[in-house]
């Protein structure tokens, strides 16, 4: 797949909105300004929503060396590239609180979504839901026309949709095997 850059998502954004396309996210122009500061909301909006098998990631997280005032022995601070918190494995209670994990246990593990840092980071189809899901946030501030912005709306919920049940159909691997039968045969 050949390289995509931020700006890239951007033009895609603007072309289903038919505007001009830009060179850079800090041009300063309208457009640019508006995909710049929208970008992160289409972001959050697009790896927030569902746990996407592609922005799935498992670390072992660090203790801050800055205890909790109070209530808890340990801090550990979530990625910066997370999105949302999946599960957390650590014996006993825990709190997620100002981008920290807060428990008395001595080691925490997480499952997270991460946000990429880069579009090569993700899959085409993520790709895709980005693009779209900016356009529709851009659309209403560039073109004032609400029929496009619901559109791009219906056409980001569909794909939303579609992309999460091949998601969720490729997390389970169903045994195709038949050594069971010729076991028990």
């Amino acid at each position: 797949m050949p390289s995509v850059q931020w700006v890239d998502i951007a033009n895609r954004a603007l072309a289903r909105v038919g505007y001009q396309m830009i060179s850079r996210l800090d041009e300063g122009s309208n457009a640019a300004n508006y995909c710049s500061s929208l970008l992160p909301d289409a972001l959050n909006e697009v790896y927030s929503a569902h746990p996407f098998g592609c922005a799935v990631r498992r670390v072992v997280l660090s203790p801050d060396t800055q205890r909790p005032a109070f209530g808890y022995a340990y801090a550990y601070p979530l990625p910066g590239d997370c999105a949302r918190v999946l599960s957390v494995e650590t014996l006993g209670e825990y709190a997620i609180e100002s981008g920290c994990i807060v428990t008395d246990m001595d080691n925490c593990q997480i499952c997270y979504i991460a946000i990429p840092q880069t579009p090569n980071d993700t899959s085409p189809q993520m790709i895709k839901l980005i693009t779209e899901q900016l356009a529709y946030l851009i659309c209403m501030p560039l073109t004032r026309n609400e029929s496009l912005t619901a559109r791009l709306l219906s056409d980001y919920s569909q794909d939303y949709a579609l992309a999460v049940k091949y998601d969720t159909y490729g997390a389970y691997q169903s045994d195709t095997s038949t050594e069971w039968y010729t076991d028990n045969r």
